[in-house]
């Protein structure tokens, strides 16, 4: 459900989400490294920032690869 709030056009829907997936940490990090490959840029940019707040290392390559985002917010 939070993952689907990543695609809201409001900005404090779609910021809240990054805070509750963030304070699941390690639980939300499968379903956050899945969500680096949705088509939607904002559940990818939603992601990105929160698996950097929680800072897992089974991330790091996937955000690696967002690096060729062309979007520059999904880089961050």
């Amino acid at each position: 459900a939070l993952i689907k709030e990543l695609r809201s056009k409001k900005k404090d829907v779609w910021i809240n989400a990054i805070k509750s997936l963030y304070i699941k940490g390690d639980k939300a990090v499968p379903a956050l490294i899945k969500a680096l490959k949705s088509k939607n840029e904002k559940v990818r940019e939603g992601a990105a920032l929160a698996l950097g707040l929680i800072g897992n290392k089974r991330a790091v390559p996937e955000l690696i690869e967002l690096l060729k985002e062309r979007n520059l917010s999904v880089q961050i």
